[in-house]
């Protein structure tokens, strides 16, 4: 991989984990001590929750388990990965 585009990778990445940073429920569970801390800053910067958008549907969540999700599914074809909106409806599933 060439250094620019490492520096465009880069740029991508930092773009999703703000995103997610100024997502309104992510920062709301962020701010609430007693959702215990399934998520944290640091892991939303290693795996930040973004859209992943295809013709007919919107995942909301990592790169890997959204695209793991749309496994023999088809909902047209793929758009691509986005950062999400501020108003995007985002809740943590899993264990703390």
């Amino acid at each position: 991989m060439v250094p620019d585009d490492c520096l465009r990778l880069a740029r991508i990445a930092n773009v999703l984990i703000n995103a997610a940073l100024a997502n309104k429920d992510i920062q709301n569970y962020l701010g609430d001590a007693n959702l215990g801390r399934g998520w944290t800053i640091d892991g939303l910067r290693r795996n930040p929750p973004c859209r992943v958008v295809w013709e007919h549907s919107t995942v909301i969540g990592g790169v890997g388990e959204s695209l793991s999700a749309a496994r023999h599914k088809n909902w047209g074809q793929f758009v691509g990965v986005l950062p999400l909106r501020p108003d995007d409806p985002v809740h943590f599933v899993g264990g703390n």
